[in-house]
C-alpha cells in the first residue's frame, strides 16, 4: 500500500510531501517505510518495524491523521 500526501501553501512557502509504504523486513516482520520532505528535493526516509499487522495499522492511521490535521491532502 502506497500513500502519498502533499501540502502546498504558496503564501507560507510550504511545499511538502509525505509518503507511507507498507512492507516486510528481510526476516518477514511488517514495517512502515516513511518518506517526507520538500517537493522537488530528496526525501528523508525512516523505517519502523512492528511485531504485528495490527500494530502497523494503528501507527499508520495515527500518522495519516496527524498529517491531515496539519493540512496534507492526498489519496490512499
Amino acid at each position: 500500500m502506497d500513500i502519498e500526501l502533499k501540502l502546498v501553501d504558496a503564501i507560507r512557502n510550504r511545499h511538502r510531501q509525505y509518503g507511507i509504504t507498507e512492507g516486510r523486513t528481510l526476516f518477514g516482520e511488517p514495517c512502515l517505510i516513511i518518506a517526507w520532505g520538500r517537493i522537488g528535493n530528496r526525501c528523508r526516509v525512516r523505517t519502523e518495524v512492528f511485531s504485528s499487522r495490527g500494530d502497523l495499522a494503528r501507527r499508520r492511521d495515527e500518522l495519516l491523521r496527524r498529517r491531515r490535521q496539519h493540512g496534507y491532502v492526498g489519496e490512499v
